[in-house]
């Protein structure tokens, strides 16, 4: 999968993980984008929890390892999307980090303003992760 969003210019990509980055870069020169903006080398989409279940993450804020990260260093990556579920009773969000499989069930951070927010790194799916309801 290939997701480009386009106006004026290339806003951003986010390349599956099955594509190595010739083949991504091929295909998108193919889209005819005439720009590549790749989301990071190894920056992979994964779910995070909020450890506090009352605290929704701000989407665009830094993941990091550190709650107070010195400054100048660099974030692991970003929240890219952040909601309250309702099925789930509980913020869920999705975010782009680095290493992002191999870091599952792992504890990170995400300074916001006055505090840095404890989360967990989890899957991408959030609800009925069996498919009971798909294949009832």
């Amino acid at each position: 999968m290939i997701s480009i969003s386009r106006q004026t210019r290339l806003e951003s990509v986010v390349v599956s993980s099955s594509l190595s980055i010739g083949e991504a870069i091929a295909r998108l020169d193919k889209a005819g984008t005439g720009a590549v903006a790749l989301c990071g080398e190894n920056r992979k989409l994964v779910g995070l929890l909020t450890d506090n279940p009352a605290i929704a993450l701000e989407e665009g804020a830094q993941v990091t390892e550190s709650a107070s990260p010195p400054i100048g260093s660099s974030a692991l990556g970003h929240v890219t999307s952040s909601y309250m579920s309702p099925a789930v009773s509980r913020p869920i969000a999705l975010a782009l980090v680095a290493g992002g499989r191999s870091r599952m069930g792992s504890k990170l951070h995400v300074p916001m303003p006055g505090r840095a927010v404890s989360v967990t790194v989890v899957g991408t799916v959030f609800y009925d992760k069996e498919g009971a309801r798909l294949n009832a």
